[in-house]
């Protein structure tokens, strides 16, 4: 028979970083969608969103008992950064496919 593996608590300081994240994610997505530039704007957004959650659920599962000050500031702060740095690679990207 099988031994049965308890989950770590989750630490409550992940909270307040997520929380701001997405409320800061949701205001984003929304002014994304209300520009006038053919959904370029949204679907950079939306790829930072995917990008970001990806990185937060590495962060979460590593140390779901208590984050570092280095991963609470990276839930934090990382959209943003992230978001400027997808959009830089989207552009590029583009321009070398020549869709721009």
């Amino acid at each position: 028979m099988r031994k049965m593996l308890h989950p770590q608590p989750v630490s409550p300081n992940y909270q307040d970083a997520l929380v701001f994240s997405g409320i800061l994610q949701l205001l984003l997505q929304f002014f994304a969608a209300l520009t006038f530039d053919g959904g370029v704007l949204l679907f950079v957004n939306t790829l930072a969103i995917g990008a970001f959650w990806i990185v937060a659920a590495f962060i979460f599962f590593r140390r779901p008992a208590g984050p570092s000050p280095r991963d609470a500031r990276i839930l934090r702060l990382g959209y943003p950064l992230l978001l400027c740095h997808v959009g830089v690679l989207v552009m590029l990207t583009w321009k070398w496919q020549g869709r721009l």
